[in-house]
């Protein structure tokens, strides 16, 4: 019971991987772990808890399991590839029970009552399953927009940040600049009376020139440009309807199961009644196009 494992969510394949964490074990040695099994280098791992917060690599692995969170099963750290922008899968799908799978290629099949139940039983325990499957990948999915809003926010600050800072450059230049200008008048005054010094004369032009090239960098229209459409994109993604949950119909279908199976058992268990699985066989359907369909989306 004092074992902790870590579940980890691969968003590139849809698949959960499990490690028990040594105490006092390293984020990286965890990474290292994940880097074996997903082949995705630790380099371009990016882990977020569901509140999208990127974990802390100073911090031991431990940091992924929080205690009294739910079920120590139910909690997810969710795994991203920092080297792609676009997840094409393969995708890995949830196995249909051979029984189950009997009844799909023959919906019409009669089977009696006794045997109908435990079918359909598996039935119904497939069909809750592709739901939390789905509930999983939206969470990662929301997991990362929570981790863009946080960058996105800190990103404002430091173009604030740099806005004042590029004003109070400008601001220095241009008082330094006059300086250098009312230096070099009364120098050229002074020239007429035989005062002269061509270093000095040397410096005042290559600081002139240095203040020049300052200038240029304090110049930062072209990054505001850049931060304005990056903040503009992600606008578009919150506004998205593939950013918000879609898991209504999966419930749906998950009801319909649950109660498609609790009429079955409210019938009688007389081994001389058989049914098909019609009804029951295109709800697997439904759900397994929604889930399809929706992964798509993502």
């Amino acid at each position: 019971l004092s074992q902790k494992y870590v579940h980890i969510l691969n968003m590139t394949s849809a698949r959960i991987h499990s490690f028990l964490i040594k105490p006092d074990e390293s984020l990286l040695s965890l990474q290292m772990h994940i880097e074996t099994e997903t082949g995705i280098a630790a380099a371009n791992q990016e882990l977020l808890l569901e509140t999208g917060i990127s974990l802390d690599p100073r911090k031991p692995a431990s940091q992924c399991v929080l205690d009294g969170v739910r079920g120590w099963d139910s909690y997810m750290v969710y795994l991203f590839d920092k080297s792609s922008s676009v997840y094409e899968g393969p995708f890995a799908g949830r196995k249909l029970p051979e029984h189950v799978n009997y009844v799909v290629r023959d919906a019409k099949v009669l089977l009696p009552n006794v045997q109908l139940r435990k079918v359909w039983g598996e039935a119904v325990n497939y069909v809750c399953g592709l739901k939390d499957d789905y509930s999983r990948l939206f969470q990662g999915q929301r997991a990362a927009m929570l981790s863009l809003l946080r960058y996105n926010s800190n990103l404002t600050k430091m173009k604030m940040t740099m806005f004042s800072n590029s004003q109070q450059l400008k601001a220095k230049l241009d008082f330094f600049q006059c300086s250098i200008k009312l230096d070099l008048e009364k120098y050229s005054e002074q020239m007429a009376y035989g005062i002269s010094s061509e270093k000095m004369l040397k410096a005042w032009k290559e600081m002139e020139e240095k203040a020049e090239a300052c200038r240029h960098a304090a110049e930062i229209g072209h990054l505001e440009e850049r931060i304005v459409g990056l903040h503009s994109e992600i606008v578009e993604l919150q506004r998205s309807p593939y950013a918000r949950r879609h898991g209504e119909v999966m419930e749906a279908l998950e009801q319909k199961a649950i109660d498609l199976y609790r009429k079955l058992k409210g019938k009688s268990k007389d081994s001389h009644h058989y049914e098909d699985s019609t009804d029951m066989v295109k709800i697997i359907v439904q759900t397994v196009q929604n889930q399809d369909r929706e992964i798509g989306r993502a």
